[in-house]
């Protein structure tokens, strides 16, 4: 009885590496057509060295980000920004939507909304269709803020400090007028033009 049971147990364990070997592989075919710009934006978002693990971590953010799709374009759509920016920043701050809630701030969600820092905003971000409408007209409201503080920018300067703003929180202040010097300050000095390479993970 005891050699059936250490069978079924061994047949168990067999098939339980089985599937973890598929799904490794699924998710390494899945990062090899991935470009290059994501896999470093990846790599440089979600901590951690280039393994197995971290590749499956990685592709299942983009994965859990592409579902939402629907959500985040008629969002982006609504406040005429590309869709994907949304989802660059859902990956950067929530590994696309999986840690809601982190030491050290107040922000939640899939985009890590601070409502305290937005008086008179009364949404919910754990509601995800909520922060989405929500963050999807505060970046287009700060694109038209800084287009206005720095007009020599261009566009692909002016995409990478709204998506760095979003990281200040006061374009004012923060973004800087020289295009070399967008990121400084921002964490990891390098939330735009990260967060750009992130969009590279979705197709327009």
């Amino acid at each position: 009885m005891e050699v059936l049971g250490d069978w079924i147990l061994g047949i168990r364990i067999m098939e339980i590496l089985r599937a973890r070997f598929a799904a490794e592989t699924q998710a390494q075919e899945a990062w090899d057509a991935y470009s290059e710009d994501c896999q470093t934006g990846l790599v440089n978002a979600m901590s951690g060295t280039v393994n197995a693990y971290n590749t499956r971590q990685r592709v299942g953010a983009v994965n859990r980000t592409q579902a939402r799709r629907t959500g985040l374009a008629g969002a982006a759509a609504a406040a005429g920004i590309d869709w994907r920016m949304l989802a660059a920043i859902a990956i950067r701050e929530s590994d696309g939507g999986v840690n809601l809630v982190q030491d050290g701030g107040g922000g939640r969600g899939w985009f890590q909304i601070d409502i305290t820092k937005h008086p008179g905003s009364d949404i919910n971000p754990m509601n995800f269709d909520q922060a989405a409408t929500w963050a999807a007209g505060h970046l287009a409201d700060l694109r038209s803020e800084i287009a206005g503080m720095h007009p020599h920018f261009n566009e692909n300067q002016l995409l990478q400090a709204t998506l760095a703003s979003w990281n200040f929180g006061n374009p004012a202040r923060n973004i800087s007028g020289n295009p070399a010097t967008i990121d400084d300050k921002t964490t990891g000095n390098n939330y735009g033009s990260n967060t750009m390479s992130l969009m590279d993970c979705f197709d327009e």
